[in-house]
């Protein structure tokens, strides 16, 4: 798997959690499957410091509900998961670029660069 594939399987967990239905085509899903996920990951590796909303967490995640999905949507956000993502992809996306600037054929440099951006700005 490319470090490019692992990054767009990232985006993919970010967006059906955090994304706008509208813009992304689809109604996310992962949280009400209990989905194992980078999103769900690093609720979890938080929650290690955070343990008054283990509980919160444990009893929503993984539940049909619209009303324990939004409690678990409010609790990531407690937790500040979306801007550590948004972190993550900055620190990601800049490696890959390092990663560019390593190819000899300045064209492909050019198509890579470009690549990343699309996907970068990609909604959905």
């Amino acid at each position: 798997m490319t470090a490019a594939s692992r990054k767009e399987g990232r985006k993919d967990d970010y967006l059906d959690c955090f994304g706008d239905p509208l813009e992304t085509g689809k109604v996310g899903s992962d949280l009400r499957e209990g989905k194992c996920t980078w999103v769900t990951c690093r609720a979890v590796e938080k929650l290690k410091d955070h343990p008054e909303y283990t509980r919160l967490f444990e009893e929503n995640f993984g539940q049909a509900s619209e009303e324990c999905e939004m409690k678990v949507k409010s609790l990531l956000l407690k937790l500040h998961v979306k801007e550590d993502f948004v972190r993550f992809e900055a620190d990601y996306s800049r490696a890959l670029l390092n990663d560019i600037e390593c190819f000899v054929l300045g064209d492909l440099k050019s198509v890579l660069r470009y690549s990343l951006s699309e996907f970068l700005n990609r909604k959905q």
